[in-house]
């Protein structure tokens, strides 16, 4: 049987707590028959477009990750698709994303993959993703029309067009640096130097106590070169121009399914008549957003960065809300039933789930 340990157990409290305040904050000044009054007026057959679209873009995902982790183990696509859907599944109703840990522990199990180098093709993956992600964010926020009256204000910070326009800039500057760094991690002589630079801290650290050079050692060192390790291996079994390429255009097919799963229901949403650019751009805001800690689902910190997001484009609050509720329930439900399936397929059960849990400690 399966038992949360505590360190899941602290991750779900924090996220719930954070969840909850996003929660109150986000709905506090819209009264609840007008937000029940709301989603009765949503058009829900656009349910049905939207949904083959989300499940589209979970396919694209089986798809790269199948061409990531290839060198490791030949899996088909619906080992893939079972096992991808599986993951995001239980990311909705476990803490700590620990679904994340069920691919690499699946393919160690049955391929007999060391587990640090099935892991990589996971970070491998959300690398990939990061790097659209900023991009789009990018092309997003200094292509689309924000109304320059848009001022969001709290205690002494400002959000308007012109904190957007910087944030944008930033962006780019970040992805160039970042896009070296894997670079630069990916070729042995230079990551030998950056492994020598992360592992002479210690030795600095220790003038000031054998202790503290130890800490740094413990804590700091080993987990970042082992990061930079992991990153490496998984980059590596991606060897020839055409994966890398092939893994590049599904990932931009990944975000675009997603970007038209979120434009097809607002075309079902009074009130949110955004451009398909404006849509993604309230698609990267949550994206971004729900990288803080939060409840299973995202419950909360989802509907606080869609409903900032969609407002930004002069939608009412109301109608942001609105949307940005039901939205997010579209997201998430058909993940966690066809999630449930795929699970049954592979025949995922507690036992697996405890060695999830196991390895999860060791990440």
């Amino acid at each position: 049987m399966f038992h949360m340990n505590k360190k899941m157990a602290v991750s779900l409290m924090i996220g719930l707590a954070i969840s909850g305040v996003a929660m109150y904050f986000s709905f506090r000044n819209i009264p609840f028959s007008d937000l029940v009054m709301y989603l009765k007026t949503i058009e829900y057959l656009w349910i049905i477009p939207t949904t083959l679209l989300i499940l589209l873009s979970y396919m694209a995902r089986a798809v790269r990750w199948r061409i990531i982790v290839g060198p490791l183990a030949e899996i088909g696509f619906w080992e893939a698709f079972n096992l991808t859907m599986t993951g995001f599944m239980l990311n909705c109703i476990l803490p700590a994303r620990i679904g994340e840990i069920v691919r690499p522990a699946a393919i160690k199990k049955k391929y007999g993959v060391p587990f640090t180098s099935a892991f990589a093709t996971v970070v491998v993956e959300r690398i990939f993703d990061m790097i659209f992600l900023i991009i789009l964010m990018t092309v997003c926020l200094l292509t689309v029309d924000i109304s320059p009256e848009i001022k969001f204000s709290y205690k002494t910070y400002t959000i308007n067009k012109a904190t957007l326009e910087a944030l944008a800039s930033g962006m780019v500057k970040i992805c160039v640096v970042f896009i070296a760094v894997i670079i630069s991690v990916c070729f042995e002589k230079s990551r030998s130097y950056i492994s020598r630079v992360i592992h002479f801290l210690p030795k600095m650290a220790g003038l000031a106590g054998a202790g503290i050079s130890e800490n740094v050692r413990k804590y700091i060192s080993n987990p970042i070169d082992n990061i930079l390790q992991n990153i490496a291996s998984g980059f590596q079994a991606i060897k020839k121009v055409y994966q890398m390429l092939m893994c590049l255009f599904l990932s931009f097919i990944v975000w675009l399914l997603l970007a038209l799963s979120y434009f097809a229901f607002a075309k079902g949403c009074p009130g949110i008549d955004l451009s398909l650019f404006e849509i993604s751009a309230v698609m990267i805001i949550i994206s971004f957003v729900i990288a803080l800690p939060s409840a299973p689902g995202f419950w909360g910190i989802w509907e606080a960065g869609s409903i900032f997001a969609v407002t930004i484009f002069g939608v009412k609050m109301e109608y942001a809300a609105g949307y940005s509720l039901a939205n997010h329930a579209l997201q998430i439900f058909p993940v966690i039933i066809v999630g449930i399936f795929s699970a049954l397929s592979i025949g995922f059960g507690a036992k697996l789930l405890e060695e999830v849990e196991v390895l999860a400690e060791e990440v």
